[in-house]
């Protein structure tokens, strides 16, 4: 018998085929509702996703967002460049017909509604058994 951890998930296809997945384990991958698989342009734009989803339903100071994704820039550039990576990710979650971004001029929240990410399973605290 064998002493290793096996992890299996397993989602049933109906909520598989309904909701957007996100895979932040290994090559990362945005599949959209009915199979399709969605590219981001970027290391960034996977970097910017899985920050905003994996810290969800907080405003994020966009100056926080932009000193970790160019921390070797100035901070005027740093947010012009944070500006174009948002509006290119949005536009290609758009087209995988799923929105979990809201902005302010000052901040950005992710919120994973109707997705499954991978990674959220794993960093949630086990139930406690009765």
């Amino acid at each position: 018998m064998s002493n290793r951890i096996r992890l299996v998930a397993h989602e049933p296809s109906s909520y598989a085929a309904s909701s957007t997945q996100i895979t932040l384990l290994g090559p990362c991958r945005l599949v959209a509702p009915g199979g399709r698989e969605v590219a981001l342009a970027s290391k960034r734009a996977w970097a910017l996703l899985a920050y905003l989803l994996l810290a969800p339903d907080r405003p994020h100071p966009r100056e926080a967002i932009a000193s970790l994704l160019w921390e070797r820039s100035p901070m005027g550039q740093g947010l012009a460049s944070l500006r174009q990576e948002l509006s290119k990710l949005r536009r290609v979650l758009l087209s995988a017909s799923w929105s979990p971004l809201e902005t302010t001029p000052t901040t950005i929240m992710g919120s994973p509604q109707s997705a499954r990410v991978d990674l959220i399973g794993l960093l949630k605290p086990p139930a406690a058994a009765d």
